[in-house]
């Protein structure tokens, strides 16, 4: 490790005598080490050992620009397509072909590749965008598409996402609760609840109730939820109709830990996790 960091350090100090004459404000706070591998590193040039040395110049752009930008990409979504070792990757075309029959109903719209897998849609306006994002993932065959929330200042090469949304159903939940704030604070232990599906809002049927939410892969995901009130308290089962394949030990979403090939190749059973229960408590007053 000690040969490691004087590396990173001269590193850090060759981009700084190279850039010292043209006013960059340094990040680091005097970390040299974590400057060097920001700069040297995956963060900005990939793998530090191709360089000799990096020239950096300073600018500021205009902020009307910038801002300009983010309206236009107001009814933007952002989504990545996951593929299992051995799936033939998808190409631009073939996404697109994949997508026009689900999207049919929309005005126009354009997939934009990002590379590393990630895609940024432009839509027609933010209804559609919105209709979309409701759809949460999408199973593409091979492979799935995860949408989610278009971000600022996206760098698809520094995103190392564990999420994906999926509809979340709960069971034994008596009416008097199908209320959205309530909703949404009981299943936000899960993750972020984005939306309740038509026959929820409405209450067409009873045996469940249906939510799309954000979902952190690394996170517990329950089977049961206690519900507590100030007199009262029940449980409500819970049951996510769709998730990607995910491995706990590489922490990425693609394969399952049954199938990881780094815990085989190490001579490791995988161990399964096994689900948790969750307990909720809430006030009342959000029943009113």
């Amino acid at each position: 490790r000690g040969s490691s960091d004087r590396v990173l350090r001269e590193s850090f100090h060759q981009v700084q005598r190279v850039t010292s004459t043209r006013g960059i404000a340094w990040c680091g706070g005097g970390n040299d080490r974590a400057c060097a591998q920001w700069w040297c590193g995956g963060g900005c040039f990939g793998n530090y050992m191709r360089y000799s040395f990096v020239r950096v110049t300073h600018f500021r752009i205009d902020e009307t620009e910038y801002l300009a930008g983010l309206e236009e990409c107001k009814t933007h979504l952002h989504g990545r397509v996951i593929l299992s070792k051995g799936d033939k990757p998808l190409t631009h075309l073939d996404l697109t072909k994949k997508l026009q029959p689900v999207w049919k109903a929309l005005g126009p719209w354009k997939a934009i590749p990002l590379g590393k897998g990630f895609y940024e849609f432009e839509f027609a306006s933010l209804e559609d965008m919105r209709w979309v994002l409701r759809m949460g993932s999408l199973k593409l065959s091979p492979g799935f598409l995860r949408l989610f929330a278009w971000p600022k200042d996206f760098v698809p090469t520094t995103m190392k996402s564990t999420k994906t949304q999926a509809w979340v159903r709960i069971y034994s939940l008596p009416l008097e609760y199908w209320r959205p704030h309530v909703i949404f604070s009981i299943i936000k232990c899960l993750g972020t609840p984005l939306v309740l599906d038509e026959n929820t809002m409405r209450k067409k049927r009873g045996m469940f109730a249906r939510v799309l939410v954000d979902i952190d892969m690394l996170s517990p995901l329950p089977d049961h939820l206690w519900v507590e009130r100030s007199d009262f308290t029940f449980v409500a089962g819970v049951e996510y109709e769709w998730l990607p394949p995910f491995c706990s030990h590489c922490k990425v979403i693609g394969h399952e830990l049954a199938q990881c090939r780094v815990l085989h190749d190490q001579g490791r059973a995988p161990v399964s996790q096994h689900k948790s229960s969750h307990k909720i408590i809430f006030d009342e007053r959000d029943q009113d």
